[in-house]
């Protein structure tokens, strides 16, 4: 019977889009070779994610997050949505710097996609 492969890339480097891409393709190339498996479904998580995941769980507090982003991220570019109040969602790409991020992690309708 063929199975469904779920996959995680956790990275610090939130610019690794390029390597889960040709991750995901070889995968592919792969599982083609074998005919195990039904699909690979390819999933990421950067720090960023990582950080608001755990405080909107309550892991971690703000003071906490404001003391990591200072330590181990830098100013980057990021994509993220925001839910506006049509219930529609506004895509953004944009540098995000340490006060920004602390802003994205607060607010509670957005969502960091890369």
């Amino acid at each position: 019977m063929k199975e469904d492969v779920e996959l995680t890339i956790w990275s610090h480097d939130s610019d690794c889009k390029y390597c889960v891409d040709i991750i995901n393709e070889q995968l592919c190339k792969v599982v083609e070779l074998k005919k195990e498996v039904e699909k690979i479904i390819l999933t990421y998580k950067n720090i960023d994610i990582i950080l608001k995941e755990l405080f909107e769980k309550n892991i971690i507090n703000i003071q906490e997050i404001d003391q990591l982003i200072d330590k181990v991220r830098n100013q980057r570019r990021m994509i993220y949505i925001l839910k506006k109040n049509d219930n529609t969602y506004e895509l953004r790409e944009e540098v995000i710097d340490h006060i920004k991020m602390i802003d994205l992690i607060l607010t509670y309708n957005s969502g960091i996609i890369w």
